[in-house]
């Protein structure tokens, strides 16, 4: 089931939905009003569809650190992703001060 929302007054399986309203259909069925113009994928579809950025690496965190120029304190190459977090977070605050 997707959830898509009318951009004009739909009649489906003989109900009426009103334009904005968020109506639950097949993919199928989606698709098609999406194509015909007369829907878009609704709110609740797009926040499901919400990608939450990947965690940087700690290859990547190591290497955004150096290019700031911080020094991490208690590093090293056994120093588990949480533990370089905490490290580039107190770099950053002996920084600024």
């Amino acid at each position: 089931m997707v959830s898509v929302k009318a951009l004009t007054n739909i009649e489906h399986d003989g109900e009426i939905y009103t334009k904005g309203q968020s109506i639950e259909l097949k993919t199928d069925q989606a698709d098609a009003l999406i194509e015909a113009g007369v829907a878009t994928k609704g709110r609740h579809a797009q926040e499901a569809e919400v990608i939450e950025e990947k965690p940087k690496t700690k290859a990547e965190l190591l290497a955004e650190a150096e290019s700031e120029g911080l020094v991490l304190e208690g590093i090293n190459g056994d120093s588990k992703r949480d533990q370089i977090v905490e490290a580039i977070a107190a770099a950053r605050a002996v920084k600024q001060d």
